[in-house]
């Protein structure tokens, strides 16, 4: 740990088993609550007041247990809606009797990046303290000062305003994402395209503070003669779903594009506040995946083989192109094109958003919200209605248990089967160049390649923060 020469003080307020414990430091506070969750499972709730712009907060811990056998607990903390940090480690099997050693180790907000040994470091501050585990708690019994939420998350407890996912791309959270690497074959739009992760020239990755999903053409990235008419894709190597392979044959040609998207795999949700700012993709045929998608993947699924419930909600929803010479609108035939599928079970309220002076959506960042709840589903983006839908009378006996949990998904897509009507044209008066359900749509979507590849100007998803919070 480096101790800053500057002058800071701290005081340190642990709670060990009921008892608060003080180091008599003025000017800053940080108290801890420590849980031992059963059957696994461990949190640490952190809260900093004081004089400091707190930018990071860190728990650092060692587990000891029988003959002195340690386990490090390393972590950065997130910050909570509600207020305070949250440190957590799911999978960490504790029993009565265990001891923890640990310190909470905060970033100020005037901490500057020094050299030492050529590493890149940051001024922390902190104390060592120990708790000692008295009992094992249930993970889904509430704290004594949360507000209770509809809002659940997959295997714990949230309160109502907690921030319950965030990134902020200062780097690549394996922790957080899963990149997916297979062929879309269940995928309800059917774009052109396979998920892949790339590793000599990436098409997912985090640079100056933003997170890039950058298509390609697969035929650049074939080896030897091979094309995408005649060729082999092997993704076996890193498969993430069940069609990893393919061969190309007469018009079952390879995917024509290699796109990348992510996954919050670990993280599942239902009902609360998904924020996102990003810049969308720019060009024809382009579209950006921000969404939430079902953890069981069952896509289609309807209640009582009468109404179509949401098994996907897209939080963004516009297109890298004009189509049919209209506005730039982020609203169009909601109910064929958004997958919302919410059939006839519900009232709508659509507000075509603009942008005007012939701007795209991909030109800048914009912040993209959706609120879901147990009744209603809005959309805004820059804080500007577009979308909303309410649970009318005639849904009421649908059970909340038919929505799934749903994970955080952010890609991009091309073409595909029911994002793009079939009398669409680009706002250069080119026609769209497959028809959907034609077998050998791929194919002409990837023959017309001359027409769409030259308006790719900004091909990548960018996306600057994603966070859910609680309702």
């Amino acid at each position: 740990m480096i101790v800053s020469k500057a002058v800071f003080c701290l005081v340190l307020l642990q709670m060990i088993n009921g008892q608060n414990v003080e180091s008599n430091i003025p000017n800053v506070i940080a108290t801890a609550k420590l849980r031992a969750l059963h059957p696994t499972g461990f949190r640490a709730y952190i809260h900093i007041s004081g004089d400091v712009q707190t930018k990071g907060v860190i728990f650092n811990g060692v587990l000891i247990g029988r003959k002195n056998r340690t386990k490090s607990l390393w972590g950065s903390a997130i910050k909570q809606a509600r207020g305070g940090w949250i440190f957590e480690d799911p999978h960490l099997a504790l029993k009565v009797g265990n001891t923890i050693s640990y310190h909470i180790l905060i970033a100020d907000g005037i901490s500057r990046s020094i050299k030492e040994k050529d590493r890149n470091s940051y001024t922390l501050y902190g104390f060592v303290f120990s708790y000692q585990v008295s009992v094992l708690e249930d993970p889904l019994a509430p704290e004594t000062d949360c507000t209770p939420t509809r809002t659940k998350v997959r295997g714990r407890y949230v309160c109502a305003g907690e921030l319950i996912f965030e990134d902020n791309f200062d780097k690549f959270r394996e922790d957080l994402w899963r990149i997916e690497q297979y062929i879309p074959v269940d995928h309800p739009d059917h774009p052109f395209v396979s998920y892949q992760r790339l590793t000599s020239d990436p098409n997912v990755f985090v640079a100056n503070g933003t997170l890039h999903i950058v298509p390609k053409l697969q035929e650049n990235l074939l080896k030897g003669e091979e094309s995408i008419l005649s060729g082999h894709l092997d993704l076996s190597d890193g498969c993430t779903r069940k069609m990893c392979s393919k061969e190309a044959s007469g018009q079952d040609i390879l995917p024509p594009i290699v796109s990348g998207r992510l996954t919050s795999y670990l993280f599942s949700f239902k009902y609360g506040i998904v924020y996102v700012r990003a810049k969308v993709p720019k060009g024809d045929w382009l579209y950006p995946e921000i969404l939430l998608e079902p953890l069981l993947k069952k896509y289609g699924g309807k209640f009582g083989g009468k109404f179509s419930l949401p098994e996907i909600l897209k939080v963004s929803l516009a297109d890298g192109n004009r189509v049919n010479n209209e506005d730039y609108s982020l609203v169009y035939q909601i109910f064929n094109r958004a997958q919302l599928g919410l059939g006839n079970c519900g009232a709508t309220q659509t507000e075509s958003t603009t942008r005007f002076d012939h701007e795209f959506w991909g030109d800048d960042f914009h912040e993209y919200v959706l609120r879901w709840t147990p009744d209603e589903i809005k959309l805004t983006v820059d804080g500007d209605k577009y979308f909303y839908w309410r649970r009318p009378s005639l849904c009421e006996n649908i059970p909340t248990s038919a929505f799934d949990y749903l994970h955080v998904t952010l890609g991009v897509a091309a073409g595909g089967v029911a994002e793009f009507p079939d009398n669409s044209s680009t706002d250069n008066g080119k026609p769209k160049p497959w028809r959907n359900g034609d077998p050998k749509a791929s194919l002409r979507f990837w023959e017309e390649r001359h027409s769409w590849l030259s308006t790719w100007t900004q091909r990548s998803l960018i996306v600057d923060y994603i966070k859910v919070v609680a309702l």
